[in-house]
């Protein structure tokens, strides 16, 4: 049986040990209104530019966000780029998904 590790705890937690960490508050730009527009610009660039190498389930995730953020209002140019994100993601998932990479 292993013994507890807290160093090794620590270091799990901590965001420079996750590649795609720097996403986190880029997703939760979806989330939370008024839209960060910088933050939702970032998002459609990192997925426009790094969509191949990015996890199913963190697609899946801005996925599903992205569509819930279309129901909800808000001003035309962030409605532009969450469509964007949105298109972006369900292209590539749907992409995968055909080619069973999931």
């Amino acid at each position: 049986m292993a013994a507890f590790n807290p160093l090794g705890l620590l270091k799990s937690l901590l965001p420079w040990n996750r590649p795609w960490a720097h996403l986190r508050p880029l997703i939760k730009a979806l989330r939370t209104q008024p839209y960060d527009l910088g933050a939702l610009k970032a998002l459609d660039d990192e997925l426009t530019w790094k969509h191949r190498e990015m996890p199913m389930n963190l697609l899946w995730r801005i996925w599903r966000l992205a569509e819930k953020a279309q129901a909800r209002p808000g001003d035309p140019e962030a409605n532009r780029l969450i469509d964007e994100i949105c298109r972006g993601a369900t292209w590539e998932v749907q992409y995968r998904s055909m080619r069973g990479e999931c």
